[in-house]
């Protein structure tokens, strides 16, 4: 009796115990459990990595309506659709505006590697024919690393196509 006391105790206090960790997200009002956060996390930048860009799209749409205050997110969001224009026939992301936009927000959201943020900038500012605009974006990520060889060479060659 008392070994079947003292399971039922130690069964109510590991039960209690058991609180799942939850992150509150200040724009929803809402609980949702950290493990399925970070799963949906895990699961944007797994189908990004091996070539399912629109479905990394869609997970970091939906982190966006859950946390729009991580550049991070934003940052990703945007990579997922730069490749899926760069790889699509263009008519399946024709709005280059809509990829800036994403890594406008993440430099605004102090996403932490902005220097990439800021290349990709000017990248798609290039695309568009927005010369003056990617060099200030290249300029801005040649600030944070000077060293950067890509944003180097992509200034140089849209300054070549200023002049």
């Amino acid at each position: 009796m008392r070994i079947l006391i003292y399971i039922l105790f130690v069964v109510v206090i590991i039960s209690s115990c058991k609180n799942v960790s939850h992150y509150t997200y200040p724009n929803l009002n809402t609980n949702i459990d950290t493990f399925l956060f970070k799963n949906y996390i895990k699961k944007g930048d797994s189908f990004y990595m091996v070539g399912q860009y629109a479905q990394s799209k869609l997970y970091f749409d939906t982190l966006i309506s859950i946390d729009s205050t991580r550049g991070g997110f934003y940052f990703k969001r945007g990579l997922a659709k730069f490749v899926l224009l760069r790889t699509r026939d263009s008519s399946y992301y024709a709005n280059v505006n809509d990829i800036i936009s994403d890594y406008k927000t993440a430099i605004k959201r102090n996403y932490s590697q902005k220097e990439y943020a800021f290349y990709n900038a000017g990248l798609a500012y290039s695309i568009i024919g927005q010369y003056d605009s990617a060099i200030v974006y290249f300029n801005e990520c040649l600030k944070i690393d000077p060293n950067n060889i890509k944003a180097n060479k992509e200034k140089k060659i849209v300054l070549n196509l200023v002049k």
